[in-house]
């Protein structure tokens, strides 16, 4: 799309029509108008720089949700177990400070959780650093009843 500007100008005049240049002249100092063919912008310089922010900013952003260490991508069973136990620490510590456990039912939780943890890690000593799938449902049946205790 073009637009057609008209100018007012006290020196020389340079008209752009069709890519083409030419150069006018003033007589008696008098202004002269120029007519210049331009593109008509379609973005301005902040949007431009709002679009190319948000670009990078999503770019990093999926990087960083799909950046998997190589450990989660060859022991998914383990992490999802892990994941959990990590998740369950989060929330009793939460229900601790909240007032909602006393200190001693957070401990005897988290010695709970860190049974699980200990579970896990000799399942996965038995078979090459991976767990069964019958391994984990019996682990995530543990966390299942560590889980229900905390929300009481």
């Amino acid at each position: 799309m073009s637009q057609n500007v008209t100018q007012r100008n006290t020196s020389s005049v340079v008209a752009m029509r069709s890519g083409s240049l030419r150069e006018g002249v003033i007589v008696n100092r008098q202004p002269i108008e120029r007519e210049i063919t331009m593109s008509k912008p379609t973005r301005s310089g902040k949007a431009v720089v709002a679009t190319m922010l948000i670009s990078f900013c999503a770019a990093v952003a999926g990087s960083a949700m799909a950046a998997d260490t190589q450990w989660e991508k060859n022991h998914p069973r383990r992490d999802q177990v892990n994941d959990r136990l990590e998740n369950q620490n989060k929330r009793i510590n939460k229900e601790l400070k909240e007032g909602d456990l006393t200190k001693a039912q957070a401990r005897k939780l988290h010695r709970k959780d860190r049974q699980i943890r200990q579970e896990e890690r000799a399942m996965a000593s038995q078979n090459g650093g991976h767990i069964t799938k019958a391994e984990q449902k019996v682990l995530n049946r543990q966390e299942n009843a560590v889980s229900k205790q905390i929300g009481k």
